[in-house]
């Protein structure tokens, strides 16, 4: 049932913006990447051409984690400074975000130290 509701979300273009968010998580739940990919990038097409900078952070985080997964780290990585710029803008503190460890073996329990969005260790 879900996946035939996220067939229909991929073909409508221009879904009201809770649903976008919504479907694309509901694609990534489903392990649907190809869906999960096209939603998140539209969320943040829809955010950017809207001037959303509140909801560009989550926007992009999501966008940049199926891109990471996806073998896509240094596009996932780049859009670490446009989270950055978008939270410094508004003042909003950001979710936790970090790089994607590039090495077998990162630092610490799950990520490198020292990188990525001050998340307060």
């Amino acid at each position: 049932m879900v996946k035939e509701a996220l067939s229909g979300f991929r073909r409508e273009r221009d879904l009201p913006k809770r649903w976008l968010s919504l479907a694309s998580y509901a694609a990534a739940d489903v392990w649907d990447d190809e869906t999960w990919r096209l939603l998140s990038e539209r969320d943040v097409e829809r955010a950017r051409r809207d001037g959303a900078l509140a909801a560009m952070p989550l926007a992009l985080s999501h966008f940049g984690y199926v891109r990471a997964i996806s073998g896509e780290v240094a596009l996932a990585e780049s859009l670490l400074d446009e989270i950055r710029a978008a939270t410094e803008a508004t003042g909003i503190p950001s979710h936790c975000t970090r790089e994607v460890p590039s090495s077998p073996a990162p630092e610490g329990p799950y990520w490198p130290k020292g990188r990525g969005l001050d998340c307060g260790s």
